[in-house]
């Protein structure tokens, strides 16, 4: 099938945009499995959204998982033992999205000596320690890391983003610390604690004149903060020489708030003028969960696995949007609503039957019931799965899944930048669901060679999109006096009365080839999709492209040994432009202001997105334990101004709106070095 498992060592070298090692790039040489472009770390699988992909952190749910938007990701290099991932073929004991599953495993510590490692890049710089508490019984593993990036990207924002006419400047950091201890029990169990921590802040300021005789100041400030927090607590016991079982228990925070600020200066009659948007965005998700889990392996050609458990959700989204610019924490303006309380409950069960060497079944189903507001939904989501060995060299995998979600994430599908707000299933929204059918080829060619095609077809229901994008962001301009359009949102649900629910369809074709072994080794995806939504309140009621429908999506990666201690790597990736939608026609408000409007749900596309990366490393090993990295590298190495976003600049003298893009990324060299001993 295509699923993947990324063991150690192929994590070692996937290089993230400054030159830090980032084990979550590993995950976007597979084809299907897109980035969001520039400056995202988000993966977008099959057509589906961002929040369509369960990732974990050793079982527990990651709401967010980049740092500075997408520099890196929250999973440390030093800390990651393996990565799992699934696109199709989904085990019954994972629910709750509808794309993808993918586990970062953390790894655990030294149980006989002590390792320490230091290193540094223009991204951050970072501290990793190891080793045994009591030896071969208990070992600890503990990284931390903290952004150096502030200190040098104000000098690039100001020869890159800064002209005569504009002024930039940028507020960024970020820092994450992850702990496990791992403990074995005399009885041939063990226990795992772990924790993680990490938070992230990035502000973007841009001031621009526009014209000649009667020049206008255009300002805009984008401010975005999130945390993640976590506490995972999991016992896994060995019974008998058939009997396996496994408990989970865990609790999460998470926190994302952002402000889009815009001001208009102008003179008008001689006088100064001035008109401004705020709009505010906060979520924030309390988790507390536990699970149990029992395999049971009837024979050697049977094993059969049940388990449940239960999630218990505190939701508080909010959205603000004022003619007067709100100063100082923006999280002091959460409206005063009490949050959306939700529990989840679930149980499943699957059995793996080998009828042959040759074929392999796995049939098993996954139900949950959710509980909202006096609400309950309740879903049963049948998982089944074939693999036949044609030949020892060609293997036909099939496979048919339903899954359910209860989580939502809306995204700006308009201008501006980027801005997200996570929406429990409610009373009046109902959950996502997914029906995916999906058939895999695999051939090796030879002992270095392995080539796959995959076909998919999804059909998706009840995915959720704004109503009026731009009525909600960074596009409604009022030039009048202040009056009852102040506050067009100050309900902490009122979110509920700008949501749509509709349908969507992905299909496509992925082709991948690998060459692993040798000095030479490369992998090349190529997938091909069409993924669409059909929203009875949108577009007119007919289709229109997903915001992140990627028709072509080419990743190449391959990296050459020079020698024993000498690398050679490259990567090139190609992706068509991400759908969105812009105004084609405006006309007033009651109120006396300016409604945009689009005509066409996702009208315009961004440029097609493309960038090559070049790096060279240098390992060596010296008194037995110590070892020294150190790795140089071009990110975007022929300069491509992909687009990060685009917004409208009102010339208020002129009554006209003008399309702009913001690029984020140059031409950066790197280097990371590393010291373990």
């Amino acid at each position: 099938s295509s699923n993947h498992y990324f063991n150690e060592s192929e994590l070692k070298n996937r290089r993230g945009t400054l030159g830090e090692n980032d084990p979550f790039q590993s995950i976007f040489s597979l084809p299907g499995v897109q980035s969001g472009h520039e400056a995202q770390n988000n993966i977008f699988v099959r057509g589906g959204g961002p929040d369509q992909n369960l990732i974990m952190m050793d079982g527990v749910p990651m709401y967010e998982t980049s740092h500075l938007l997408g520099l890196t990701s929250v999973f440390n290099a030093d800390a990651v033992k393996s990565i799992q991932v699934f696109k199709q073929a989904f085990p019954s004991g994972y629910g709750g999205r509808l794309s993808s599953v993918v586990n970062f495993h953390i790894a655990e510590g030294n149980l006989k000596e002590h390792k320490f490692g230091v290193g540094i890049s223009p991204l951050s710089t970072r501290i990793s320690a190891e080793g045994p508490l009591s030896k071969g019984n208990t070992s600890y593993n503990l990284t931390l890391r903290k952004s150096l990036l502030d200190l040098i990207i104000d000098p690039l924002t100001a020869k890159y983003l800064s002209t005569e006419t504009i002024k930039a400047s940028t507020d960024i950091s970020f820092y994450d610390i992850n702990a496990k201890v791992h403990h074995n029990l005399s009885d041939g169990s063990n226990l795992d604690i772990n924790a993680y921590v990490g938070s992230d802040k990035v502000a973007y300021s841009r001031g621009e004149e526009i014209g000649d005789a009667q020049p206008v100041l255009v300002e805009s400030n984008d401010k975005i903060g999130w945390s993640n927090k976590l506490f995972n607590v999991r016992w896994n016991r060995i019974v008998s020489d058939k009997l396996f079982t496994k408990m989970q228990f865990h609790l999460s925070n998470y926190r994302n708030d952002s402000q889009s600020t815009f001001r208009f200066n102008y003179a008008e009659a001689g006088q100064e003028e001035q008109s401004a948007l705020d709009v505010l965005a906060l979520s924030q998700i309390e988790d507390a969960s536990f699970k149990l889990e029992a395999n049971y392996f009837i024979n050697n050609n049977i094993k059969t696995i049940v388990g449940g458990g239960a999630t218990f959700h505190k939701y508080n989204p909010s959205i603000r949007q004022s003619q007067i610019v709100l100063s100082g924490d923006i999280t002091e303006y959460r409206n005063d609503v009490e949050p959306i309380d939700a529990s989840e409950w679930y149980g499943y069960g699957e059995t793996q039957i080998d009828f042959s060497p040759r074929l392999h079944v796995n049939a098993g189903a996954h139900f949950s019931r959710y509980l909202v507001r006096d609400k309950n939904y309740s879903s049963l989501q049948p998982r089944l799965s074939l693999a036949y060995s044609i030949s020892k060299k060609q293997q036909l995998s099939l496979s048919a899944t339903k899954m359910t979600q209860f989580i939502h994430l809306l995204v700006n599908t308009g201008i501006g930048l980027p801005s997200e707000l996570w929406i429990p299933t409610t009373d009046k929204l109902a959950p996502e669901h997914s029906y995916q059918v999906s058939a895999s080829y695999k051939y090796e060619m030879s002992n270095r060679f392995y080539f796959t095609v995959d076909m998919y077809y999804k059909s998706l229901k009840n995915v959720v999109e704004y109503t009026s994008p731009f009525d909600l962001f960074n596009t409604y301009v009022n030039n009048s006096e202040l009056n009852n359009e102040e506050h067009k949102l100050e309900g902490n649900n009122d979110w509920e009365n700008f949501v749509s629910s509709g349908d969507g369809t992905s299909k496509g074709v992925e082709l991948y080839l690998q060459k692993q072994e040798g000095k030479l080794k490369f992998a090349l995806g190529y997938s091909y999709s069409v993924s669409d939504r059909l929203f009875p309140e949108l577009n007119d009621g007919k289709p229109f492209p997903f915001k992140y429908d990627r028709t072509h999506d080419i990743n190449l990666n391959f990296n050459y040994q020079l020698s024993k201690k000498v690398r050679f790597d490259a990567g090139w990736v190609y992706g068509t432009g991400n759908a969105f939608s812009v105004a084609i026609e405006q006309y007033p408000t009651l109120g006396g202001g300016t409604l945009l409007n689009p005509g066409v749900r996702n009208n315009l596309r961004l440029p097609a997105y493309h960038k090559l990366d070049l790096g060279l490393s240098y390992e060596t090993t010296f008194r037995k334990s110590q070892n020294l990295k150190v790795s140089l590298g071009v990110f975007n190495a022929y300069n491509r101004k992909n687009t990060f976003y685009v917004y409208l600049v009102e010339n208020p003298v002129e009554d006209t709106f003008n399309l702009r893009r913001v690029s984020v990324f140059p031409i950066l060299p790197n280097f990371d070095i590393h010291y373990s001993f």
